[in-house]
């Protein structure tokens, strides 16, 4: 009996880890319904980036404020490497 209510309380707490629902498999209709109603920062915003690695562009979905740190950790990192300062 212990070890079927530890069982469940860890299924618990790994199910409830999930803050957000995930953004990319969400279809335009469902991204348009999830905004209404949530302020600018936290809307989600799906661009089509190509990345480093492939020249096919994919769907990326985030809220802004994510993307906004995203481009502002960016941004360092490109300061940092510009100033000649080592990286790693």
């Amino acid at each position: 009996m212990g070890k079927l209510s530890l069982f469940v309380v860890l299924l618990t707490l790994l199910v409830s880890c999930k803050t957000h629902p995930s953004f990319n498999s969400m279809s335009f209709d469902e991204v348009m319904a999830y905004n209404r109603g949530r302020p600018p920062a936290e809307q989600v915003v799906c661009v089509e980036r190509t990345s480093l690695s492939s020249r096919i562009p994919r769907r990326r979905c985030n809220t802004r404020s994510a993307f906004y740190e995203e481009s502002q950790k960016n941004a360092g990192v490109i300061n940092t490497a510009s100033a000649g300062i080592p990286i790693f």
